[in-house]
C-alpha cells in the first residue's frame, strides 16, 4: 500500500475450487473517511451494500464482504462493488441532490473532500440549489490549455443554447 496514494483499493477473492465464487470482499483506504461519513457516505454505503460492510483490515477504512450464495444478483452486486470508490467519494454529493429533491438542503453543512494531492470536490448546498466544485491541479502547461479549450465549450453552449437561467461552469486556469 502507498501511503502517498489518497485512495487505495483492495479486492479479495475466495475461490472453491471446481466452484463458483462465493465470497468477494473489497476494501477501500481514503484519507478523509470521517468527513466522507459524515456527510452521506455512510447512508450510501447502508443502501448500496446492505448488511455487508465488515471491519477493514489494517490500513484501509472501508471493507464490504459480499457473499454471492446470498445475493439475489450476484453480477449486480459485483458492479456495485466494483463502484466503491465513486459511492464512497460520491456520497456527499449524492445526500446533497436528493435533499435537494425534497427541499431539505438548506439546512446540510458544506463539504470539503481531498480526492488527489491539491486536489478537492466542494458541495455546498444551499435551499434552491446544490453547488459542486472541482479544483484540478493542472501543473502542465499543455494540460491547462486543453482544459481551457474544453471548458470554454461548456462557455459558449451556455451563449449557443440560451441557458442564461443558470451557470453551467465557471472557470480560472
Amino acid at each position: 500500500m502507498n501511503l502517498d496514494l489518497f485512495v487505495w483499493i483492495d479486492v479479495t477473492l475466495k475461490v472453491i475450487v471446481g466452484e463458483e465464487l462465493h465470497l468477494a470482499t473489497v476494501s477501500i483506504g481514503l484519507r478523509d473517511i470521517d468527513t466522507l461519513r459524515r456527510n452521506g457516505t455512510e447512508e450510501l454505503v447502508n443502501r448500496v451494500y446492505p448488511g455487508m460492510e465488515v471491519e477493514p483490515e489494517e490500513g484501509y477504512d472501508l471493507a464490504v464482504q459480499i457473499n454471492m450464495d446470498e445475493v439475489g444478483d450476484p453480477e449486480g452486486m459485483l458492479m456495485a462493488a466494483s463502484d466503491i470508490k465513486r459511492n464512497v467519494l460520491g456520497g456527499p454529493i449524492h445526500t446533497s441532490l436528493m435533499a435537494l429533491k425534497s427541499g431539505g438542503s438548506g439546512s446540510m453543512d458544506r463539504c470539503k473532500i481531498q480526492y488527489r494531492p491539491n486536489e478537492w470536490i466542494y458541495v455546498c448546498p444551499s435551499s434552491d440549489r446544490v453547488v459542486i466544485i472541482l479544483s484540478v491541479d493542472m501543473m502542465d502547461d499543455t494540460d491547462r490549455a486543453l482544459a481551457r479549450v474544453f471548458l470554454q465549450a461548456f462557455v459558449d453552449s451556455q451563449v449557443m443554447y440560451s441557458f442564461k437561467f443558470i451557470k453551467l461552469i465557471l472557470f480560472v486556469l
